[in-house]
């Protein structure tokens, strides 16, 4: 068997599709010499297909092994098809019985090819292990989400929330600002007065459009050809391998790295924008996803100083959300309560968390700091994108009566409408090198 780690997904030319396979090669102890096998490279192999299916059954007559998906870890789709819709390719890749639930799905700001070529272990020698690890980080950042198939797949079937997925793109060393450069909450690089997304298309494509390579349009793509096996026997040329991970230099691979910063989001099947890392935070937040994140939140040293420091909070949750959703006019009215606990960081003369004073000034800062963040990302998901990731809908279930009446609500749709008033109990409990509360 040949086992795929990472499956990527674009559009190549004449309505065909392109996939893109990382499979892993794991090392014998013999080969390493060091007693163990804990190590391996991996090839990636791209074919030109008219279908998934008939992607894997050409990738198996090049190959020496036969592939398989049991020990996928990430599904990469490139931006430009899932702009075009995925319901095709999710019931196909939901009918494969390799694909287990808990496979990762990744929407790349460039070609999944590109994506899955250059994002290869740096400090990691598994490969498998290093998607692991790399997108956990939403356990202790908030500023990306951990998206499983099976989760994407609901979201995107049911009537009462909208599909989210991780955003992902590779960091190309030479396409970075010269040093120093910093990376903003954002997802931009600040050099200087001139932030550079991060995911700017040039990038990540080391410098040539990443949808050059790309003609026609999706209509057709994901389901088999009707001509036989014509589009297998045309595209037989179309068979490339990418040089195995081994084959870098370590410039390179210390250059070339996965970036997992913010969210993809969808509306219905198709993607319709982004989330930077503090919008993701917001989401993880209300939807009860969040564990634990270093905030920075802007204090004033007293009440008449114009100084506005920063100050660094660990922020746990206290306990679940309250939201209610209620109706004026047909329109939803939308109430969110969050129940935060913080611990101080930033020990300086800025900060006394012994002063109760301090304390609640820190505090009514944090609150309306947040509280303007969440009430942005609110109306940027119903007005912009007119997409209910949070999942309101499961609370807006209760005010009818019938299926029918929430079908012809359509609250897909009536979410662009939506009124929030959100507040946020922040309690800071004391610097973290205190252990009683002023």
């Amino acid at each position: 068997m040949a086992y795929v780690t990472a499956l990527g997904i674009d559009i190549a030319e004449n309505n065909m599709l392109s996939l893109t396979f990382q499979i892993s090669i794991p090392e014998s102890s013999s080969s390493s010499g060091s007693g163990s096998s804990q190590s391996s490279k991996s090839e990636c192999t791209t074919v030109q297909c008219s279908s998934i299916n008939s992607g894997i059954s050409l990738a198996n007559s090049y190959i020496s092994k036969q592939i398989n998906l049991s020990h996928c870890k990430v599904i990469v789709f490139s931006e430009e098809i899932a702009s075009k819709g995925l319901n095709n390719f999710i019931d196909t890749l939901s009918n494969n019985i390799e694909i287990r639930p808990n496979c990762n799905v990744i929407i790349s700001r460039g070609t999944a090819k590109k994506f899955i070529e250059e994002a290869e272990p740096s400090i990691e020698t598994l490969t498998a292990r290093y998607y692991e690890v790399a997108l956990k980080s939403s356990e202790y950042t908030g500023y990306t989400t951990s998206t499983q198939f099976a989760t994407f797949v609901n979201d995107v079937k049911n009537s009462f929330v909208e599909a989210t997925a991780i955003l992902g793109g590779v960091n190309m060393g030479d396409n970075k600002p010269k040093e120093p450069y910093t990376i903003g909450i954002d997802g931009n690089y600040i050099a200087g007065d001139t932030p550079i997304k991060s995911g700017d298309k040039k990038s990540e494509s080391g410098g040539e459009d990443s949808n050059s390579n790309n003609g026609g349009s999706s209509s057709g793509t994901g389901s088999q050809d009707s001509s036989g096996g014509n589009s297998e026997s045309e595209s037989s040329n179309s068979i490339n391998n990418s040089k195995s991970t081994d084959d870098k230099s370590s410039n390179e691979q210390s250059a070339n790295n996965m970036e997992t910063f913010g969210t993809a989001v969808f509306h219905g099947d198709k993607f319709v924008g982004e989330l930077t890392g503090f919008e993701t935070l917001c989401f993880l937040l209300i939807s009860d996803n969040f564990e634990n994140c270093i905030l920075s939140v802007p204090y004033s040293l007293s009440d008449s100083s114009s100084e506005i420091n920063q100050i660094d909070l660990s922020v746990n949750k206290s306990k679940k959300p309250k939201i209610k959703v209620d109706f004026s006019d047909d329109k939803p009215v939308i109430t969110v309560e969050l129940f935060l606990e913080a611990h101080g960081l930033t020990l300086n003369n800025s900060i006394d968390y012994t002063s109760m004073h301090d304390v609640e000034e820190l505090e009514k800062s944090s609150n309306q700091f947040l509280e303007e963040k969440i009430n942005d990302f609110l109306y940027k998901t119903s007005k912009e994108f007119n997409s209910d990731i949070v999942g309101f809908g499961k609370y807006a279930l209760s005010k009818y009566l019938t299926w029918d009446e929430w079908q012809k609500a359509n609250w897909t749709e009536n979410y662009r409408n939506a009124e929030f008033k959100v507040s946020v109990n922040l309690s800071v409990v004391s610097g973290s090198e205190f252990d009683k509360s002023p």
